[in-house]
């Protein structure tokens, strides 16, 4: 992502975030915004999804910065309820 975003920022466009859908997010989260600030992209956000359920996120929220600090939508209690899903955790 940060060679995109760099060509993208070469291009004079400016990158708005990334996308975490599997594996530890927490930790994901943690090194890819240490990665983005490092090569120049601290206002860049995180964006985690993949049936995030309330506990999940509570978890999520209780393990990161405020920097990295999420807004959230999860689509495991909604789905649960036969609702409609939202998969999706802005950081």
């Amino acid at each position: 992502a940060i060679t995109v975003f760099r060509e993208l920022a070469a291009a004079g466009h400016r990158p708005k975030g990334i996308r975490i859908d599997s594996g530890d997010i927490a930790y994901l989260s943690k090194k890819a915004r240490v990665m983005l600030d490092e090569a120049g992209f601290p206002d860049c956000g995180i964006v985690a999804s993949n049936a995030l359920d309330e506990y999940l996120i509570r978890d999520l929220l209780a393990s990161v910065s405020q920097k990295n600090y999420p807004q959230t939508a999860g689509s495991y209690e909604k789905t649960m309820w036969g609702g409609g899903a939202a998969d999706y955790l802005p950081f």
